[in-house]
């Protein structure tokens, strides 16, 4: 017992070799530059830190899991909110452009109403002519019927007259029949044509009445097509406003994630700065401390 205790034993090397708490928490205090406990070392005077792997292990390990972390937290709000943003920026471009592509079929849509609009009242017009013109001479014919109503009694009373009644008037009796004969059929050729002008002049007018009316509901049809398409513009231009706004905000939040984003960096890149200052403190600490033990240990032996 008495040997195994003396100052030159190896039981008393390795008594020495284990640090004491206070030296403990002195260089716990060193190495990560917050006092733990209260010591009576003076200030000013060097601390004597012992080489002790274990606890230079658990501070590299923390300051690796407090990194590790601070970059886990990161990657956290870059997805949990700039990414969403990025994602609703793409989608909101997407719908920008399906906007703006189904504008330019409504623009297209448009011009192609008006373009048949306006072929619609040039062939309207020209119908109107037609009937106009159809009209006029249906008049004409009629006119042209009324003078045979009232030509034709007139010469058939002449053709049944005597002829001593005609000698008297001082016509020729000799040709007074042939006369009367060519005068009624010229009469009744002349009915016939214009009642053959009349039927055709009447159907053509019912043809132009037909395609009239479908010239009219065909342009009804067009102003309501083209009232739709120009409120659907404006349905279109107010969402394309709307969707340009919304793209707006976006941006600016996307901006300013970003300026986050970059600030976290520099903490990022400034913590691996303060590691590696801290990593170096501690290779110092612990090489110090491996001097003022070899110091100890030769001023025991001394």
């Amino acid at each position: 017992m008495a040997a195994s205790s003396k100052p030159g034993s190896p039981r008393a090397r390795d008594r020495k070799s284990q640090p004491t708490r206070l030296e403990r928490d002195a260089f716990t205090s060193t190495s990560t530059g917050i006092p733990r406990r209260k010591s009576g070392v003076r200030e000013g005077k060097k601390l004597e830190i012992p080489e002790d792997p274990g606890i230079r292990s658990v501070v590299t390990v923390d300051l690796l899991q407090w990194l590790e972390a601070i970059e886990l937290q990161i990657d956290r709000v870059r997805e949990k909110t700039l990414q969403p943003l990025l994602d609703k920026l793409s989608e909101e471009e997407r719908i920008r452009c399906e906007a703006e592509k189904q504008f330019k079929l409504v623009e297209a849509e448009k011009e192609q109403a008006s373009k048949e609009c306006s072929e619609l009242k040039a062939q309207t017009q020209a119908l109107e002519e037609k009937l106009k013109t159809s009209q006029d001479e249906l008049k004409k014919l009629q006119e042209t019927q009324d003078a045979r109503i009232v030509l034709l009694p007139e010469c058939q009373g002449v053709r049944e007259c005597p002829n001593k009644d005609v000698q008297e008037q001082g016509r020729p009796p000799k040709y007074t029949g042939d006369v009367l004969n060519e005068r009624e059929i010229y009469l009744k050729n002349m009915w016939d044509d214009a009642a053959e002008q009349r039927e055709a002049a009447m159907d053509q007018a019912t043809v132009y009445k037909r395609d009239m009316n479908v010239v009219m509901q065909k342009n009804h049809q067009l102003e309501i097509d083209n009232a739709e398409l120009a409120e659907r513009l404006e349905r279109t231009k107010s969402d394309a406003f709307t969707q340009k706004v919304n793209l707006e905000k976006a941006e600016k939040e996307s901006k300013r994630l970003e300026r986050g984003n970059t600030v976290l960096m520099e903490e990022k890149d400034k913590l691996r700065m303060e590691k590696a200052e801290l990593i170096k403190k501690l290779e110092t600490s612990e090489s110090d401390a491996i001097r003022q033990k070899l110091d100890l240990e030769k001023a025991e032996k001394e």
